[in-house]
């Protein structure tokens, strides 16, 4: 019994070891998706996001995003910010940080707008070194209750 008990402990340490290992190799493991939220705020939901892009598809991927945040900010009625930049230390490292009106319901009307098909294209040409951690969902605190 204890050997089972043993046996099965190991197999569970194994895979989850390996899980780690495959989510190193390739790319960050990523976030649930955002059907998977349980809960539907209200108010302005946050949206934090960062990855890697190769080298060698910089020039696509920023006139990609470009468009991307010009159309956001001028099309969705609900897109409150649209910030991004390039990581100070780690070259060709992208981090964003967006927000939404309207809860989840503006963040799931960002990721429904037309324009965003543009940005799907370009990313199943695999522009990533490392893949997106996200979407990391988020609202603000407000620590002043407590």
């Amino acid at each position: 019994m204890l050997r089972d008990v043993v046996e099965k402990s190991v197999l569970r340490m194994l895979v989850l070891a390996l899980a780690l290992v495959v989510g190193f190799v390739f790319g960050r493991a990523s976030a649930p998706r955002i059907d998977a939220v349980k809960s539907e705020p209200s108010g302005i939901v946050y949206n934090y996001i960062s990855f890697d892009v190769k080298p060698e598809r910089r020039e696509d991927f920023l006139a990609s995003i470009r468009t991307n945040e010009k159309d956001t900010l001028s099309l969705e009625p609900l897109a409150r910010a649209y910030k991004w930049g390039e990581d100070l230390n780690v070259p060709n490292r992208f981090h964003f940080h967006e927000a939404y009106a309207g809860g989840y319901a503006g963040f799931k009307a960002h990721l429904d707008s037309e324009h965003i098909a543009q940005w799907d294209a370009l990313v199943a040409t695999d522009p990533f070194l490392v893949k997106p951690n996200g979407p990391n969902l988020y609202k603000k605190m407000d620590l002043s209750a407590e």
